[in-house]
C-alpha cells in the first residue's frame, strides 16, 4: 500500500482506505486493529481521490483523472458507474477531473469537479445528471479548485474552494449563503453523525503537501436551529440564541480566543481567590471553570 488519498468508516466501524499504490487493490477495508478484511478495485482507477459512505452504507469512490464515480456494496460489488465527463482534450496535469462526493437528505448526490472545471454537479439515485452550478473565479459561487464537499443535517452544502482559500456555503439548490475565508487552504471536509464539521487545511502561503491542520469548526453554545442570517441591502444581520441551561446566577462569561499553539488568558477578580477550590469542565464549545469560595 502506498499513498492513502482518502479514508471513510461504515456503520459497522469498518475502515475504508483509498490508496494509489500499484501493487495492492485501490480500496482496502480494515478493522479498527488494522487487520485487512477485504479489498477490490484494481484496474478501475487512474488517480483514486475520494471515498465516502452514503446513509445506506454503500461505498462511493471518485477518480481525479478519469472523472469516474463508482458505487459499491460494502463487499465491493459494483452497483453504479457515473461518467461525469468534461475532461480537457489536452490536460496540463493527470489531475484533471472530479474530486469528491456528498449525499443530500433526499437521496441525490453532489459531485465536486475541480481540477479542470469549477463546478458542482447534482445526480439522482439512478446516476442521471439533474443540474450543475459554479464557474471559475473568486466571487460568490465561483471556484478555483473545489476540492471537497459535504452536506450537514440542515441541508447546508459546504465546498472547500481550495485555491481561493475559503469554504463556501450553499443551499441544496446551489444558492450562495456565505463563506469562511480565515481557515486556510482547505483540502477536505467531514460532517460527523453528531453534526460536527471537521476540515483538513493548511496555511495559504506554503506549498501544497506541507504540514497541515485538522480543525473542528463550531459556534460555541449555538444550535443551527437557533441561528438566523439575513442580507439587508449593505448589511449582514446575524441573530441567534444561546440556550445555556447549565449557567446559573453567579456565572460570568469571558471571551477567549485560542490559537493553534500555546495560549494564556488572565482574568482579574475584585477580591482574593487564593483559598477557593477549583473545578473545570468542557461542554458544547465552552470551558466552564467553577470556583467555590470557602
Amino acid at each position: 500500500m502506498e499513498m492513502v488519498s482518502s479514508v471513510a468508516v461504515d456503520p459497522s466501524r469498518a475502515i475504508y482506505l483509498l490508496q494509489r499504490g500499484a501493487k495492492a487493490d485501490p480500496v482496502i477495508v480494515a478493522d479498527r486493529e488494522g487487520r485487512i478484511l477485504r479489498s477490490w478495485g484494481k484496474g478501475l482507477y487512474k488517480i483514486p481521490h475520494s471515498i465516502r459512505v452514503d446513509p445506506e452504507g454503500n461505498i462511493w469512490t471518485v477518480d481525479a483523472a478519469s472523472s469516474m464515480v463508482y458505487k459499491f456494496t460494502r463487499d465491493g460489488k459494483k452497483l453504479l458507474a457515473i461518467d461525469v465527463g468534461g475532461l480537457p482534450s489536452a490536460p496540463r496535469s493527470e489531475f484533471c477531473g472530479t474530486t469528491d462526493i456528498a449525499f443530500t437528505p433526499g437521496g441525490r448526490i453532489l459531485i465536486s469537479d475541480g481540477y479542470a472545471n469549477a463546478r458542482i454537479l447534482e445526480y439522482n439515485t439512478a446516476g442521471k445528471r439533474v443540474r450543475e452550478w459554479g464557474t471559475p473565479g473568486t466571487g460568490p459561487g465561483q471556484f478555483h479548485l473545489p476540492h471537497g464537499i459535504a452536506i450537514d443535517r440542515d441541508g447546508i452544502v459546504y465546498v472547500a474552494d481550495r485555491e481561493n482559500g475559503r469554504i463556501q456555503r450553499f443551499s441544496l439548490e446551489g444558492r450562495y449563503i456565505g463563506e469562511w475565508g480565515d481557515l486556510g487552504k482547505t483540502f477536505s471536509l467531514k460532517i460527523t453523525p453528531g453534526g460536527d464539521l471537521w476540515i483538513g487545511t493548511q496555511p495559504r502561503n506554503v506549498p501544497n503537501g506541507s504540514e497541515g491542520w485538522i480543525v473542528k469548526v463550531d459556534l460555541a453554545g449555538i444550535c443551527s436551529d437557533d441561528l438566523e442570517i439575513q442580507i439587508d441591502e449593505s448589511s449582514l444581520r446575524i441573530r441567534g440564541c444561546r440556550r445555556d441551561t447549565f449557567f446559573k446566577e453567579g456565572f460570568s462569561y469571558q471571551q477567549m480566543e485560542i490559537t493553534y499553539s500555546r495560549f494564556e488568558k488572565t482574568i482579574q477578580f475584585p477580591c482574593s481567590i487564593e483559598e477557593a477550590s477549583l473545578a473545570h469542565d468542557y461542554r458544547d464549545g465552552f470551558l466552564i471553570v467553577t470556583l467555590h469560595c470557602r
